[in-house]
């Protein structure tokens, strides 16, 4: 070991790292050379390997099985290592070396949810709870963060009933003989308790949750404070079903809002959800269509954020219903049974021409008693609703655009957009057209 030291004395970090692992192999449960090893590897900037040596060194230290003091040293190295299961172990040893410190079983429960043992993290926070309720001081904060944290795992696992089961114990200890509703609990865990009823079914259940925090924060307020709830809540009714695909996004509109969240990874999630949203509705089996409006909106995010390839990508949901005309050719609908007894020549005289100023210059009442006559034979059943459709056209020719396909917008969107409002304009009248716009 003398040796050893001196190379390392001297610089000579390999010579010295050589002799200490022969020493190890010939002492293999003397805790010097490890950490002696640690110490070079930690100088060398190898900080991994050094923590592995500290933590060798450490296990081989005959220590006070009861010295709190080296459990936790030894419990934030693990950590620091990555070893989260040797982290729990010796936090867990204190956590029954102070009965009373409830704060360590919340960090047990942290380090095994960390490394994936979420059933032993459960456990964890259930003993918390326990401690909690026979503690001989006021513990139910320790109480709310276990209760907290546990039903998030069980959320997290699908186990909602158990999840519900946890909440509901804690509110008849804190409000014995007290009906649980949504100013009876705090805000995370009532939220918590909604989702768990909107995943089983019981939407009557969860709705006052969420109202609790839709009413009291309306939307646009600490936004930046509860947007992992608004979140949680927005993932739950995606999960739910196709049904709450429309409140999913109102929410994540509202989040949207929020710089805070704007400049994280929320965006991506709320395309994620607006992706899955319209492939629930291109997919129905009652032949549902994808919602325009969604597929706008999702554009919309991938404008303002440079995800141009994501944005054509949201286009495909309505490339088809987009290209398809709003305005159904004159002689493609047969004449009403009050038209059928006209001649030819009469229905040759109503067909719209570029040289018909007439509906120009129709009075404003002329035009509202034959708008819904005119609207059955000129709008096609099938089509999209013009605004949204020319809205999609312009924002898809700009898309384009930026991808380095100018064409798109110079050749297709832009002539579609003036051909449609030509056609509209023939069928409706100007002003009807403008009043219709407006």
């Amino acid at each position: 070991m003398g040796e050893a030291n001196a190379a390392y004395i001297s610089g000579d970090h390999a010579k010295a790292i050589a002799m200490l692992k022969d020493f190890v192999k010939k002492a293999p449960t003397v805790p010097d050379p490890y950490h002696t090893l640690g110490v070079i590897y930690e100088k060398l900037q190898d900080r991994t390997k050094a923590i592995q040596f500290f933590l060798i060194a450490c296990s081989a230290t005959q220590a006070d099985p009861k010295d709190v003091d080296t459990l936790y040293t030894y419990a934030d190295m693990c950590k620091e290592g990555g070893d989260h299961r040797r982290a729990a172990e010796a936090l867990k040893k204190v956590a029954n070396l102070t009965p009373t410190d409830l704060s360590v079983w919340l960090q047990v429960a942290e380090c095994y949810h960390a490394n994936s043992q979420d059933d032993d993290a459960i456990d964890a926070l259930l003993t918390c709870i326990q401690n909690a309720v026979t503690h001989p001081d006021d513990a139910s904060q320790f109480e709310l963060h276990a209760v907290n944290m546990v039903s998030d795992l069980y959320i997290t696992l699908k186990r909602y009933q158990a999840a519900i089961h946890a909440i509901e114990a804690m509110h008849e200890r804190s409000h014995p003989n007290t009906p649980l509703d949504e100013d009876s609990l705090p805000l995370d865990i009532a939220v918590k308790f909604g989702i768990c009823h909107l995943h089983l079914g019981h939407l009557a259940t969860a709705q006052p949750m969420f109202d609790a925090l839709y009413v009291n924060l309306e939307f646009h307020h600490e936004v930046d404070v509860y947007g992992d709830l608004y979140i949680d809540v927005a993932e739950a009714f995606i999960e739910a079903g196709q049904v709450h695909d429309r409140t999913a996004i109102d929410i994540l509109q509202n989040v949207l809002l929020c710089p805070t969240f704007a400049n994280d990874g929320v965006l991506d999630t709320a395309l994620q959800f607006y992706d899955q949203a319209l492939t629930y509705q291109s997919g129905g089996a009652d032949g549902s269509r994808p919602d325009p409006e969604l597929v706008w909106q999702a554009m919309c995010i991938c404008r303002d954020t440079g995800a141009t390839a994501r944005g054509l990508g949201f286009f495909g949901f309505v490339h088809d219903a987009v290209l398809l005309p709003p305005i159904r050719p004159y002689w493609a609908t047969a004449p009403t049974t009050t038209t059928s007894s006209k001649t030819d020549d009469d229905q040759d005289q109503d067909v719209p021409t570029d040289d018909d100023d007439d509906d120009d210059d129709d009075d404003e009442g002329g035009e509202e008693e034959d708008s819904t006559a005119v609207d059955e034979i000129g709008f096609s059943e099938d089509a999209m609703e013009n605004g949204i459709r020319l809205k999609l056209f312009l924002l898809y020719g700009r898309m384009q655009w930026q991808s380095g396909d100018p064409n798109t917008m110079v050749k297709i969107a832009l002539p579609l957009v003036l051909l449609s409002l030509q056609q509209t304009m023939r069928l409706l009248g100007r002003k009807s057209l403008l009043r219709r716009m407006h």
